[in-house]
Protein backbone atom coordinates (compact mmCIF):
# COMPACT_ATOMS: atom_id res chain seq x y z
CA UNK A 1 0.00 0.00 0.00
CA UNK A 2 0.84 3.82 -0.21
CA UNK A 3 3.30 5.13 2.44
CA UNK A 4 -0.39 7.04 4.08
CA UNK A 5 -2.00 3.63 4.52
CA UNK A 6 1.54 1.19 5.35
CA UNK A 7 3.65 3.72 7.14
CA UNK A 8 1.93 2.89 10.28
CA UNK A 9 3.24 -0.32 10.57
CA UNK A 10 6.93 0.88 9.92
CA UNK A 11 7.90 4.74 10.62
CA UNK A 12 6.42 8.39 10.88
CA UNK A 13 7.58 11.57 12.75
CA UNK A 14 10.38 13.02 14.51
CA UNK A 15 12.20 15.95 14.72
CA UNK A 16 15.54 15.55 13.58
CA UNK A 17 17.63 17.00 16.46
CA UNK A 18 16.49 14.37 18.47
CA UNK A 19 18.86 11.77 16.48
CA UNK A 20 22.46 12.42 18.11
CA UNK A 21 24.02 10.53 15.16
CA UNK A 22 23.45 13.53 12.87
CA UNK A 23 25.54 15.44 15.25
CA UNK A 24 28.16 13.72 15.13
CA UNK A 25 27.92 12.97 11.98
CA UNK A 26 28.54 16.87 10.92
CA UNK A 27 31.42 17.50 13.52
CA UNK A 28 33.50 14.36 11.86
CA UNK A 29 32.84 15.94 8.51
CA UNK A 30 34.13 19.02 9.53
CA UNK A 31 37.77 17.45 10.95
CA UNK A 32 37.74 15.18 8.18
CA UNK A 33 37.95 18.60 5.45
CA UNK A 34 39.98 20.56 7.70
CA UNK A 35 37.57 23.02 7.98
CA UNK A 36 38.31 24.10 11.40
CA UNK A 37 37.62 27.84 13.41
CA UNK A 38 35.63 28.46 16.30
CA UNK A 39 32.20 27.74 17.49
CA UNK A 40 31.39 30.99 17.11
CA UNK A 41 32.60 31.65 13.50
CA UNK A 42 30.69 28.53 12.59
CA UNK A 43 27.41 29.68 13.91
CA UNK A 44 27.83 32.83 12.32
CA UNK A 45 28.34 30.98 8.76
CA UNK A 46 25.22 28.86 9.78
CA UNK A 47 22.79 31.74 10.07
CA UNK A 48 23.61 33.75 7.13
CA UNK A 49 23.06 30.24 4.91
CA UNK A 50 19.88 29.85 7.27
CA UNK A 51 18.86 33.40 6.05
CA UNK A 52 19.11 32.48 2.78
CA UNK A 53 16.53 29.61 2.65
CA UNK A 54 13.33 31.25 4.24
CA UNK A 55 9.83 30.00 4.52
CA UNK A 56 11.33 26.17 3.84
CA UNK A 57 10.88 23.24 5.97
CA UNK A 58 12.44 19.61 4.86
CA UNK A 59 11.11 15.98 5.88
CA UNK A 60 12.93 13.12 5.37
CA UNK A 61 11.92 9.47 5.43
CA UNK A 62 14.89 7.86 6.78
CA UNK A 63 12.74 4.21 5.54
CA UNK A 64 13.13 4.90 1.71
CA UNK A 65 15.72 3.64 0.24
CA UNK A 66 19.23 3.22 1.44
CA UNK A 67 20.10 4.17 5.46
CA UNK A 68 23.32 5.78 3.98
CA UNK A 69 21.45 7.60 1.65
CA UNK A 70 19.03 9.08 3.93
CA UNK A 71 21.71 10.42 6.61
CA UNK A 72 23.84 11.66 3.86
CA UNK A 73 21.09 14.11 3.03
CA UNK A 74 20.00 14.45 6.07
CA UNK A 75 23.32 15.78 7.47
CA UNK A 76 23.63 17.93 4.24
CA UNK A 77 19.78 19.50 4.59
CA UNK A 78 20.67 20.38 8.33
CA UNK A 79 23.55 22.22 7.42
CA UNK A 80 21.18 24.12 4.95
CA UNK A 81 18.20 24.30 6.76
CA UNK A 82 19.06 24.32 10.61
CA UNK A 83 17.91 21.15 12.63
CA UNK A 84 15.07 23.12 13.54
CA UNK A 85 13.49 23.01 9.68
CA UNK A 86 14.53 19.30 9.31
CA UNK A 87 12.19 16.76 10.36
CA UNK A 88 12.76 13.39 9.88
CA UNK A 89 9.21 10.52 9.61
CA UNK A 90 9.11 8.00 12.56
CA UNK A 91 6.73 5.93 14.24
CA UNK A 92 5.73 8.50 17.25
CA UNK A 93 4.53 11.50 16.00
CA UNK A 94 3.11 9.40 12.84
CA UNK A 95 0.69 8.42 15.62
CA UNK A 96 -0.22 12.09 16.38
CA UNK A 97 0.91 14.41 13.01
CA UNK A 98 0.04 17.62 15.13
CA UNK A 99 3.85 18.57 15.45
CA UNK A 100 4.04 18.23 11.85
CA UNK A 101 1.50 20.49 10.95
CA UNK A 102 2.74 22.73 13.76
CA UNK A 103 6.31 22.91 11.74
CA UNK A 104 4.46 23.27 8.21
CA UNK A 105 2.77 26.10 9.85
CA UNK A 106 5.50 27.75 11.54
CA UNK A 107 8.46 27.47 8.65
CA UNK A 108 7.31 26.86 5.12
CA UNK A 109 3.57 28.73 5.43
CA UNK A 110 4.06 32.59 4.74
CA UNK A 111 1.54 35.22 5.70
CA UNK A 112 1.44 38.55 3.70
CA UNK A 113 0.50 41.86 4.77
CA UNK A 114 -0.75 43.92 1.78
CA UNK A 115 2.67 46.16 2.21
CA UNK A 116 4.49 42.82 1.74
CA UNK A 117 2.50 41.97 -1.50
CA UNK A 118 3.34 45.66 -3.02
CA UNK A 119 7.14 45.39 -1.91
CA UNK A 120 7.17 41.67 -3.81
CA UNK A 121 5.87 42.80 -6.79
CA UNK A 122 8.96 45.71 -6.83
CA UNK A 123 11.42 43.55 -5.85
CA UNK A 124 12.34 42.96 -9.80
CA UNK A 125 15.50 40.17 -9.96
CA UNK A 126 17.69 41.36 -7.44
CA UNK A 127 16.99 38.78 -5.02
CA UNK A 128 18.82 36.18 -3.86
CA UNK A 129 19.36 32.69 -6.45
CA UNK A 130 18.06 30.48 -3.83
CA UNK A 131 14.49 32.38 -2.95
CA UNK A 132 11.39 32.38 -5.31
CA UNK A 133 11.49 35.36 -8.02
CA UNK A 134 8.07 35.24 -9.71
CA UNK A 135 4.92 36.25 -8.86
CA UNK A 136 3.34 32.19 -8.31
CA UNK A 137 6.63 31.65 -6.46
CA UNK A 138 5.62 33.66 -3.22
CA UNK A 139 4.85 30.56 -1.59
CA UNK A 140 7.35 28.43 0.45
CA UNK A 141 8.39 25.29 0.12
CA UNK A 142 8.21 21.54 2.17
CA UNK A 143 10.82 20.15 0.65
CA UNK A 144 10.46 16.00 0.94
CA UNK A 145 13.13 13.79 0.42
CA UNK A 146 11.92 9.99 0.34
CA UNK A 147 9.95 7.26 -2.37
CA UNK A 148 6.36 8.17 -3.90
CA UNK A 149 4.80 6.97 -0.85
CA UNK A 150 5.98 9.80 0.91
CA UNK A 151 5.18 12.23 -0.87
CA UNK A 152 1.69 11.39 -1.04
CA UNK A 153 1.38 11.11 2.85
CA UNK A 154 3.03 14.49 3.48
CA UNK A 155 0.64 16.06 0.36
CA UNK A 156 -2.12 15.04 2.89
CA UNK A 157 -0.53 16.55 5.82
CA UNK A 158 -0.16 19.77 3.68
CA UNK A 159 -3.98 19.26 3.22
CA UNK A 160 -4.52 19.02 6.98
CA UNK A 161 -2.46 22.59 7.47
CA UNK A 162 -4.81 24.20 5.40
CA UNK A 163 -8.04 23.51 6.98
CA UNK A 164 -6.16 24.47 9.96
CA UNK A 165 -5.15 27.83 8.89
CA UNK A 166 -8.61 28.67 6.59
CA UNK A 167 -10.35 27.46 10.37
CA UNK A 168 -8.27 30.32 11.86
CA UNK A 169 -8.91 33.34 9.25
CA UNK A 170 -12.98 31.69 9.20
CA UNK A 171 -14.89 29.30 7.16
CA UNK A 172 -15.08 29.63 3.62
CA UNK A 173 -12.73 32.81 3.96
CA UNK A 174 -9.67 31.78 2.15
CA UNK A 175 -7.08 34.12 1.54
CA UNK A 176 -8.85 36.67 3.33
CA UNK A 177 -6.57 39.70 5.40
CA UNK A 178 -5.83 38.43 8.92
CA UNK A 179 -4.18 40.39 11.78
CA UNK A 180 -1.23 37.72 10.56
CA UNK A 181 -1.71 38.52 6.69
CA UNK A 182 -2.73 36.44 4.55
CA UNK A 183 -2.10 32.77 4.08
CA UNK A 184 0.36 31.92 1.24
CA UNK A 185 0.67 28.08 1.37
CA UNK A 186 3.70 26.18 0.54
CA UNK A 187 4.69 23.87 -2.90
CA UNK A 188 5.90 21.10 -2.45
CA UNK A 189 10.05 19.67 -3.91
CA UNK A 190 10.93 16.85 -3.77
CA UNK A 191 14.45 14.66 -3.12
CA UNK A 192 13.97 11.49 -3.99
CA UNK A 193 15.83 8.23 -3.02
CA UNK A 194 12.89 5.81 -2.55
CA UNK A 195 12.18 2.67 -4.91
CA UNK A 196 9.69 3.95 -8.00
CA UNK A 197 10.24 7.85 -7.73
CA UNK A 198 8.01 8.14 -10.85
CA UNK A 199 6.69 11.73 -9.03
CA UNK A 200 10.10 13.17 -9.30
CA UNK A 201 10.89 11.87 -13.00
CA UNK A 202 7.92 13.30 -13.90
CA UNK A 203 8.45 16.69 -12.67
CA UNK A 204 11.66 16.78 -13.81
CA UNK A 205 13.97 15.93 -10.29
CA UNK A 206 15.58 13.07 -11.54
CA UNK A 207 15.13 9.06 -11.00
CA UNK A 208 16.37 9.34 -7.27
CA UNK A 209 19.55 10.52 -5.35
CA UNK A 210 22.93 8.29 -5.01
CA UNK A 211 25.44 9.37 -2.89
CA UNK A 212 27.69 9.91 -6.20
CA UNK A 213 25.76 12.87 -6.79
CA UNK A 214 23.68 11.22 -9.67
CA UNK A 215 20.01 12.39 -9.24
CA UNK A 216 19.59 12.99 -12.44
CA UNK A 217 20.10 16.14 -14.73
CA UNK A 218 20.66 18.00 -11.46
CA UNK A 219 23.46 17.04 -8.84
CA UNK A 220 26.59 17.81 -11.19
CA UNK A 221 28.51 17.27 -7.78
CA UNK A 222 28.70 15.47 -4.53
CA UNK A 223 27.34 17.90 -2.53
CA UNK A 224 23.13 18.69 -2.39
CA UNK A 225 23.14 22.10 -2.71
CA UNK A 226 22.95 23.06 -6.38
CA UNK A 227 20.08 20.44 -6.45
CA UNK A 228 18.31 22.15 -3.53
CA UNK A 229 18.65 25.44 -4.86
CA UNK A 230 17.45 24.29 -8.48
CA UNK A 231 14.23 22.73 -6.33
CA UNK A 232 13.38 25.64 -4.03
CA UNK A 233 13.81 28.24 -7.77
CA UNK A 234 12.06 25.73 -9.64
CA UNK A 235 7.88 27.01 -10.86
CA UNK A 236 5.01 25.67 -8.41
CA UNK A 237 2.18 24.49 -10.45
CA UNK A 238 -1.12 22.71 -8.98
CA UNK A 239 -1.26 19.16 -8.92
CA UNK A 240 -3.52 16.60 -9.81
CA UNK A 241 -4.74 14.43 -7.49
CA UNK A 242 -7.20 11.69 -6.98
CA UNK A 243 -9.46 9.02 -5.43
CA UNK A 244 -10.25 5.47 -5.86
CA UNK A 245 -13.28 3.94 -4.80
CA UNK A 246 -14.15 0.54 -4.75
CA UNK A 247 -18.22 -0.75 -3.97
CA UNK A 248 -19.11 -4.37 -3.94
CA UNK A 249 -22.06 -4.63 -6.07
CA UNK A 250 -23.87 -6.33 -3.20
CA UNK A 251 -23.84 -2.77 -1.49
CA UNK A 252 -24.86 -0.59 -4.63
CA UNK A 253 -27.56 -3.07 -4.72
CA UNK A 254 -28.75 -2.34 -1.36
CA UNK A 255 -28.48 1.79 -1.74
CA UNK A 256 -30.41 1.63 -4.51
CA UNK A 257 -33.23 -0.72 -3.01
CA UNK A 258 -33.11 1.53 -0.46
CA UNK A 259 -33.47 5.19 -3.02
CA UNK A 260 -36.63 3.24 -4.94
CA UNK A 261 -38.39 2.66 -1.66
CA UNK A 262 -38.10 6.44 -0.53
CA UNK A 263 -40.40 8.94 -0.01
CA UNK A 264 -43.59 8.39 -2.02
CA UNK A 265 -41.77 5.27 -3.55
CA UNK A 266 -39.82 8.10 -5.83
CA UNK A 267 -36.39 7.59 -6.21
CA UNK A 268 -33.88 9.42 -4.17
CA UNK A 269 -31.38 11.49 -6.23
CA UNK A 270 -27.62 11.71 -4.42
CA UNK A 271 -25.75 14.93 -4.11
CA UNK A 272 -22.61 14.94 -6.12
CA UNK A 273 -19.60 16.28 -4.28
CA UNK A 274 -19.89 19.81 -5.58
CA UNK A 275 -23.73 19.89 -4.26
CA UNK A 276 -25.47 19.26 -7.53
CA UNK A 277 -28.55 16.92 -7.25
CA UNK A 278 -27.63 14.30 -10.47
CA UNK A 279 -26.88 10.86 -11.51
CA UNK A 280 -23.18 10.26 -11.22
CA UNK A 281 -23.48 8.14 -13.93
CA UNK A 282 -24.82 8.90 -17.05
CA UNK A 283 -25.51 8.61 -20.20
CA UNK A 284 -25.04 4.69 -21.26
CA UNK A 285 -25.19 3.71 -17.46
CA UNK A 286 -28.78 4.83 -17.54
CA UNK A 287 -30.70 6.39 -14.76
CA UNK A 288 -28.21 4.79 -12.17
CA UNK A 289 -28.11 6.79 -8.93
CA UNK A 290 -25.11 6.01 -6.51
CA UNK A 291 -24.48 8.57 -3.57
CA UNK A 292 -20.96 7.92 -3.43
CA UNK A 293 -20.84 10.70 -0.63
CA UNK A 294 -22.41 8.81 1.36
CA UNK A 295 -20.53 5.42 0.75
CA UNK A 296 -17.83 6.69 1.82
CA UNK A 297 -18.20 5.02 5.80
CA UNK A 298 -19.39 1.65 4.48
CA UNK A 299 -16.81 -0.42 6.05
CA UNK A 300 -17.51 -2.88 3.05
CA UNK A 301 -16.47 0.04 0.80
CA UNK A 302 -12.66 0.94 -0.18
CA UNK A 303 -11.16 4.23 -0.87
CA UNK A 304 -7.54 4.76 -1.72
CA UNK A 305 -6.03 8.10 -3.00
CA UNK A 306 -3.34 8.51 -4.97
CA UNK A 307 -0.57 10.86 -7.03
CA UNK A 308 1.07 8.68 -10.05
CA UNK A 309 -0.96 5.84 -11.37
CA UNK A 310 -3.54 3.13 -10.62
CA UNK A 311 -3.34 -0.02 -12.57
CA UNK A 312 -5.61 -3.16 -12.65
CA UNK A 313 -4.23 -6.70 -13.57
CA UNK A 314 -1.07 -8.05 -15.09
CA UNK A 315 1.43 -5.53 -13.53
CA UNK A 316 -0.13 -5.22 -10.38
CA UNK A 317 0.01 -9.19 -10.27
CA UNK A 318 3.49 -8.96 -10.43
CA UNK A 319 3.72 -6.05 -7.87
CA UNK A 320 1.70 -8.28 -5.51
CA UNK A 321 3.58 -11.44 -5.81
CA UNK A 322 7.21 -9.67 -5.63
CA UNK A 323 5.84 -7.32 -2.71
CA UNK A 324 5.31 -10.81 -1.08
CA UNK A 325 8.23 -12.50 -1.90
CA UNK A 326 10.43 -9.48 -0.86
CA UNK A 327 8.50 -8.97 2.82
CA UNK A 328 9.24 -13.06 3.72
CA UNK A 329 12.59 -13.01 2.28
CA UNK A 330 14.12 -9.43 3.57
CA UNK A 331 18.45 -10.89 3.22
CA UNK A 332 17.65 -12.26 -0.39
CA UNK A 333 16.00 -8.75 -1.26
CA UNK A 334 18.96 -6.29 -0.06
CA UNK A 335 20.33 -6.12 -3.59
CA UNK A 336 18.41 -4.54 -5.98
CA UNK A 337 20.21 -6.60 -8.91
CA UNK A 338 18.51 -9.55 -7.07
CA UNK A 339 15.12 -7.67 -6.85
CA UNK A 340 15.06 -7.10 -10.29
CA UNK A 341 15.92 -10.16 -10.86
CA UNK A 342 13.18 -11.58 -8.76
CA UNK A 343 10.76 -9.23 -10.39
CA UNK A 344 11.46 -10.53 -13.69
CA UNK A 345 10.67 -13.93 -12.61
CA UNK A 346 7.29 -13.35 -11.63
CA UNK A 347 6.79 -11.16 -14.84
CA UNK A 348 7.25 -14.48 -16.86
CA UNK A 349 5.13 -16.32 -14.40
CA UNK A 350 1.97 -14.16 -14.80
CA UNK A 351 2.48 -14.09 -18.54
CA UNK A 352 1.26 -17.48 -18.31
CA UNK A 353 -1.43 -16.94 -15.03
CA UNK A 354 -2.88 -13.75 -15.83
CA UNK A 355 -5.48 -14.02 -18.41
CA UNK A 356 -7.40 -11.36 -20.57
CA UNK A 357 -9.22 -8.42 -18.57
CA UNK A 358 -12.26 -9.05 -20.91
CA UNK A 359 -13.16 -11.51 -18.69
CA UNK A 360 -13.77 -9.59 -15.48
CA UNK A 361 -13.26 -5.74 -17.25
CA UNK A 362 -14.54 -5.89 -20.47
CA UNK A 363 -15.15 -1.86 -20.87
CA UNK A 364 -14.74 1.33 -18.97
CA UNK A 365 -17.03 4.07 -18.34
CA UNK A 366 -15.44 7.34 -18.99
CA UNK A 367 -16.40 10.91 -18.59
CA UNK A 368 -16.65 13.03 -21.77
CA UNK A 369 -16.37 16.22 -19.72
CA UNK A 370 -16.49 19.86 -21.43
CA UNK A 371 -13.17 20.92 -22.17
CA UNK A 372 -12.16 24.86 -21.59
CA UNK A 373 -8.94 26.79 -23.33
CA UNK A 374 -5.56 25.05 -23.53
CA UNK A 375 -7.38 21.42 -23.18
CA UNK A 376 -8.17 22.46 -19.60
CA UNK A 377 -10.90 19.85 -18.34
CA UNK A 378 -14.02 21.20 -16.13
CA UNK A 379 -14.36 19.29 -12.75
CA UNK A 380 -16.72 16.39 -12.01
CA UNK A 381 -20.36 17.14 -12.07
CA UNK A 382 -20.11 20.32 -15.02
CA UNK A 383 -22.17 18.65 -17.04
CA UNK A 384 -20.41 15.26 -17.51
CA UNK A 385 -21.47 12.30 -20.12
CA UNK A 386 -20.23 9.03 -19.42
CA UNK A 387 -19.68 6.86 -22.59
CA UNK A 388 -18.96 3.52 -22.46
CA UNK A 389 -15.36 2.15 -23.99
CA UNK A 390 -14.61 -1.86 -24.85
CA UNK A 391 -11.22 -2.66 -23.73
CA UNK A 392 -9.26 -4.30 -26.86
CA UNK A 393 -9.36 -7.95 -26.58
CA UNK A 394 -6.46 -8.83 -25.81
CA UNK A 395 -5.73 -6.58 -22.54
CA UNK A 396 -3.88 -7.53 -19.65
CA UNK A 397 -3.54 -4.57 -17.69
CA UNK A 398 -6.11 -1.33 -17.52
CA UNK A 399 -3.65 1.51 -16.34
CA UNK A 400 -4.82 5.06 -14.94
CA UNK A 401 -1.94 7.41 -14.78
CA UNK A 402 -1.28 11.25 -13.75
CA UNK A 403 2.19 11.72 -14.71
CA UNK A 404 4.42 10.78 -17.24
CA UNK A 405 6.03 7.91 -15.74
CA UNK A 406 5.52 4.22 -14.88
CA UNK A 407 6.15 1.46 -12.51
CA UNK A 408 9.97 2.80 -12.20
CA UNK A 409 10.42 4.74 -15.46
CA UNK A 410 8.52 3.77 -18.19
CA UNK A 411 6.54 6.20 -20.52
CA UNK A 412 3.22 4.38 -22.05
CA UNK A 413 1.59 7.19 -23.09
CA UNK A 414 2.91 7.94 -26.50
CA UNK A 415 0.74 11.75 -27.53
CA UNK A 416 2.72 11.81 -31.06
CA UNK A 417 1.42 8.25 -31.79
CA UNK A 418 -1.41 6.32 -32.34
CA UNK A 419 -5.30 7.00 -31.99
CA UNK A 420 -7.76 6.43 -29.19
CA UNK A 421 -8.99 3.33 -29.48
CA UNK A 422 -12.73 2.60 -30.01
CA UNK A 423 -13.78 -1.03 -31.48
CA UNK A 424 -15.50 -1.75 -35.20
CA UNK A 425 -16.12 1.40 -36.82
CA UNK A 426 -16.78 4.06 -34.32
CA UNK A 427 -14.19 7.06 -33.62
CA UNK A 428 -13.34 9.30 -31.22
CA UNK A 429 -13.11 12.66 -32.62
CA UNK A 430 -11.12 14.02 -29.33
CA UNK A 431 -7.96 14.88 -29.56
CA UNK A 432 -5.12 13.36 -27.76
CA UNK A 433 -2.86 15.60 -25.94
CA UNK A 434 0.41 15.16 -23.97
CA UNK A 435 0.40 14.13 -20.20
CA UNK A 436 0.35 17.53 -18.05
CA UNK A 437 0.27 17.30 -14.10
CA UNK A 438 -2.06 20.33 -14.01
CA UNK A 439 -5.16 19.74 -16.23
CA UNK A 440 -7.31 17.39 -13.94
CA UNK A 441 -7.28 14.98 -16.71
CA UNK A 442 -5.95 10.74 -16.36
CA UNK A 443 -4.49 9.10 -19.23
CA UNK A 444 -6.63 5.55 -19.37
CA UNK A 445 -4.80 3.06 -21.18
CA UNK A 446 -3.73 -0.83 -21.95
CA UNK A 447 -1.50 -3.00 -22.64
CA UNK A 448 -1.76 -6.54 -23.51
CA UNK A 449 1.22 -8.09 -21.01
CA UNK A 450 4.83 -9.06 -20.95
CA UNK A 451 5.94 -8.23 -24.50
CA UNK A 452 4.03 -5.26 -24.47
CA UNK A 453 5.29 -3.91 -21.38
CA UNK A 454 9.32 -4.38 -22.71
CA UNK A 455 8.51 -2.70 -25.79
CA UNK A 456 7.32 0.50 -23.86
CA UNK A 457 10.27 -0.17 -21.71
CA UNK A 458 12.31 0.26 -24.52
CA UNK A 459 10.37 2.80 -26.39
CA UNK A 460 9.92 0.89 -29.02
CA UNK A 461 6.54 1.05 -30.70
CA UNK A 462 3.56 3.17 -30.28
CA UNK A 463 3.73 2.62 -27.05
CA UNK A 464 -0.16 1.86 -24.84
CA UNK A 465 -2.96 1.71 -26.32
CA UNK A 466 -4.80 4.66 -25.20
CA UNK A 467 -8.47 4.65 -24.37
CA UNK A 468 -9.27 8.57 -23.34
CA UNK A 469 -8.11 11.15 -21.25
CA UNK A 470 -10.84 11.87 -18.89
CA UNK A 471 -11.09 13.13 -15.29
CA UNK A 472 -13.98 10.37 -13.99
CA UNK A 473 -13.83 7.07 -14.89
CA UNK A 474 -16.43 3.55 -13.90
CA UNK A 475 -15.53 0.25 -14.54
CA UNK A 476 -17.61 -2.84 -13.12
CA UNK A 477 -15.32 -6.27 -12.23
CA UNK A 478 -17.79 -9.60 -13.01
CA UNK A 479 -20.81 -7.28 -13.17
CA UNK A 480 -22.68 -5.36 -15.18
CA UNK A 481 -24.87 -1.99 -14.77
CA UNK A 482 -28.27 -4.17 -14.84
CA UNK A 483 -26.71 -5.89 -11.94
CA UNK A 484 -27.68 -3.43 -9.40
CA UNK A 485 -31.52 -3.54 -11.03
CA UNK A 486 -31.43 -7.72 -10.17
CA UNK A 487 -34.67 -9.34 -8.34
CA UNK A 488 -36.56 -6.11 -9.63
CA UNK A 489 -39.29 -6.35 -11.98
CA UNK A 490 -38.41 -3.13 -13.43
CA UNK A 491 -35.73 -2.54 -16.20
CA UNK A 492 -33.20 0.71 -16.05
CA UNK A 493 -35.50 3.03 -18.28
CA UNK A 494 -33.18 3.98 -21.48
CA UNK A 495 -32.52 7.65 -22.08
CA UNK A 496 -33.80 9.16 -24.77
CA UNK A 497 -31.39 9.62 -27.83
CA UNK A 498 -29.14 6.88 -26.60
CA UNK A 499 -27.40 5.30 -29.29
CA UNK A 500 -26.97 2.05 -30.32
CA UNK A 501 -23.37 1.93 -30.31
CA UNK A 502 -23.85 2.03 -25.90
CA UNK A 503 -26.62 -0.84 -25.81
CA UNK A 504 -24.33 -3.11 -27.99
CA UNK A 505 -21.58 -2.78 -25.90
CA UNK A 506 -24.27 -2.84 -22.58
CA UNK A 507 -25.57 -6.60 -24.63
CA UNK A 508 -21.62 -7.54 -25.34
CA UNK A 509 -20.07 -6.97 -22.02
CA UNK A 510 -23.26 -9.23 -20.18
CA UNK A 511 -22.86 -11.91 -22.22
CA UNK A 512 -18.98 -12.12 -21.73
CA UNK A 513 -19.31 -12.01 -17.94
CA UNK A 514 -21.87 -14.90 -18.62
CA UNK A 515 -18.99 -16.71 -19.50
CA UNK A 516 -17.18 -16.23 -16.43
CA UNK A 517 -17.45 -17.82 -13.03
CA UNK A 518 -18.33 -14.50 -10.71
CA UNK A 519 -17.43 -16.35 -7.71
CA UNK A 520 -13.83 -17.14 -9.23
CA UNK A 521 -12.44 -13.18 -10.09
CA UNK A 522 -9.61 -12.34 -8.44
CA UNK A 523 -8.30 -9.10 -9.65
CA UNK A 524 -5.20 -7.49 -8.83
CA UNK A 525 -5.08 -3.95 -8.17
CA UNK A 526 -1.77 -1.79 -7.15
CA UNK A 527 -1.78 2.14 -6.74
CA UNK A 528 1.66 4.48 -7.11
CA UNK A 529 3.41 0.99 -7.48
CA UNK A 530 2.27 -0.60 -4.03
CA UNK A 531 -0.19 -3.56 -3.72
CA UNK A 532 -3.68 -2.50 -2.45
CA UNK A 533 -5.82 -5.01 -2.63
CA UNK A 534 -7.25 -8.11 -4.60
CA UNK A 535 -11.12 -7.47 -5.53
CA UNK A 536 -12.46 -11.37 -5.06
CA UNK A 537 -16.71 -9.98 -5.32
CA UNK A 538 -18.37 -8.32 -8.07
CA UNK A 539 -17.95 -4.55 -7.72
CA UNK A 540 -18.14 -1.39 -9.03
CA UNK A 541 -14.94 0.80 -9.09
CA UNK A 542 -14.97 4.81 -9.93
CA UNK A 543 -11.51 6.75 -9.91
CA UNK A 544 -12.13 10.56 -9.86
CA UNK A 545 -10.48 13.58 -9.25
CA UNK A 546 -9.98 14.42 -5.66
CA UNK A 547 -12.34 17.06 -4.19
CA UNK A 548 -9.70 19.07 -2.23
CA UNK A 549 -7.57 22.51 -3.13
CA UNK A 550 -4.85 21.09 -5.37
CA UNK A 551 -1.14 20.95 -3.43
CA UNK A 552 1.49 23.22 -5.31
CA UNK A 553 4.78 21.13 -6.13
CA UNK A 554 7.70 22.56 -7.68
CA UNK A 555 8.41 21.31 -11.10
CA UNK A 556 11.56 21.64 -13.61
CA UNK A 557 10.18 19.84 -16.33
CA UNK A 558 8.16 22.31 -18.28
CA UNK A 559 6.47 20.09 -20.79
CA UNK A 560 4.49 18.21 -18.48
CA UNK A 561 2.85 21.81 -17.16
CA UNK A 562 -0.24 23.18 -18.95
CA UNK A 563 -0.01 26.94 -19.24
CA UNK A 564 -3.03 28.86 -17.84
CA UNK A 565 -4.75 25.85 -16.17
CA UNK A 566 -7.30 28.23 -14.29
CA UNK A 567 -6.28 27.40 -10.97
CA UNK A 568 -9.40 28.59 -9.45
CA UNK A 569 -11.45 25.36 -11.04
CA UNK A 570 -11.72 24.05 -7.63
CA UNK A 571 -13.53 26.20 -4.74
CA UNK A 572 -11.06 27.80 -2.62
CA UNK A 573 -7.72 27.18 -4.58
CA UNK A 574 -4.83 29.33 -5.55
CA UNK A 575 -3.42 30.05 -2.33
Amino acid sequence: MSLSNVVANNAMMGVHKNNPGIGNGNKSQDNDTGKGGSDTDNNAETTEQKTHYQYVLAIVNPLAGETGTSGYITENLVSFFGEERVVLLNKDLFADPAPLHEAIRKYAVRYMSDEEEEEEETKGTEVDVRLPTDAVDDRGTVFVSGGDGTVSYIMDQMDAVREIVEKEVGNNARGEATPRGKPIFPALAVLAFGTGNDFSNCVGFGRGYSRGGKCGPLCKEDLIEHYVQKALTARSTPFDRWVMQVVPMSVACRQNERAQQGDGGEEEEPQSPDGQKSSVTQGGLHDLFIDWDALTDDPDCKIYRFINYVSVGFDAYVTHRFSTFRKNNPKFCSKRWRNKAVYCCFSFRAAVSCSPLKGCVPSVWVSESTCGEGGYVSPAGSGSHMTNVQLPSGSKTLMLTNVTSYAAGTKPWNAGSGKLYRKGSSKSTASITPVCVNDRKLEVQTHSGLIHMGMMQMNAGKGANKISQTNDVIFFVSCCPEDIYKGKHQQPPAREGEGKQSKMSLEGAADNLKKESKESVSLYVQLDGEPIMIITTPSIVRIRELRTPRVYVRCLNEDVLLESPSEEGTEGEGA
